[in-house]
């Protein structure tokens, strides 16, 4: 049988037009489709260093520069709320402008990836991320690897029957 794991829109979330943020955006997830793994102690290490970070659009190819026309806003507020990383972007200029609409939209697929300098293990054929160090931006990119929207967030309901199928004590989920 196939578990299916859903997640929801954070009901926290919001754009604010008049003081041009976005609240409660997910930056970092505990997970990454690229292989990463973040414990909920590194991520809260780690998240006063997201403070005044820049927020751009998509990551620089290897070996260029910024363009500081690519800028969208910066983080505010970093915070871990169930073992994710979570913020609010305060927004500037057009770019700002656009980043609002895409999150007011709702388009699938646009989330946050954070470029840092980070130490890592491999632990049990696991590659664990040890620290985060200098975050350098949190970029808005297509098809994010720890996060899948700008709003998200795992429900009750799900953890609650995740738990129950990880001790054994609940039957496998069907759709």
């Amino acid at each position: 049988m196939e578990l299916i794991l859903q997640e929801q829109m954070a009901p926290g979330f919001r754009v604010d037009r008049e003081s041009k943020t976005i609240h409660d955006v997910c930056l970092l997830g505990p997970v990454s489709r690229n292989g990463w793994k973040y414990s909920a102690q590194v991520i809260a290490e780690a998240a006063p260093r997201y403070d005044r970070r820049p927020v751009y659009f998509n990551h620089i190819k290897s070996g260029s520069q910024r363009d500081v026309r690519d800028v969208a806003g910066r983080i505010a507020s970093p915070r871990l709320k169930e073992g994710r990383l979570y913020g609010d972007i305060k927004c500037i200029g057009r770019n700002g402008d656009m980043l609002m609409e895409l999150a007011e939209s709702g388009v699938d697929g646009i989330g946050m990836s954070h470029l840092t300098d980070a130490s890592s293990v491999v632990i049990e054929k696991t590659k664990t991320v040890m620290k985060i160090g200098n975050i350098k931006s949190v970029d808005v990119v297509d098809d994010p690897a720890t996060t899948k929207t700008l709003k998200e967030e795992v429900t009750l309901e799900l953890k609650e029957q995740l738990a129950g199928l990880l001790e054994g004590t609940k039957p496998v989920i069907e759709r």
